[in-house]
């Protein structure tokens, strides 16, 4: 639910070309929603295993949820701009993590 409610604030519903003023008009909850969903998969972990993620698995949340705050609290588009391509190095980074350990 929380990754579906993301993908709508990130992109409106009709191609009006506004791209980056939806975006922004919208950050706020953008950034709240994934912090909620980054949180709920900490808690997630605690009540099924007793415990939080291996160490490079937490580290990755906080960073995200760190990155997040910063969405929530910055509003200047270079770091924006920034945040974005960062996210997805860390995103692809994060996933070929997880494949190579499961390997």
């Amino acid at each position: 639910i929380g990754l579906y409610l993301l993908s709508t604030l990130a992109l409106p519903l009709q191609g009006d070309g506004a791209l980056e003023e939806y975006y922004f008009r919208n950050r706020k909850w953008f950034f709240t929603i994934l912090a909620a969903c980054l949180l709920f998969s900490l808690v997630r972990d605690l009540v099924l295993y007793g415990e939080l993620p291996e160490r490079r698995n937490l580290a990755f949340h906080l960073v995200l949820l760190t990155a997040s705050v910063g969405g929530i609290c910055i509003p200047a588009r270079r770091y924006h701009l920034v945040l974005s391509a960062v996210a997805a190095i860390g995103i692809i980074a994060y996933i070929y993590g997880l494949f190579f350990n499961l390997a």
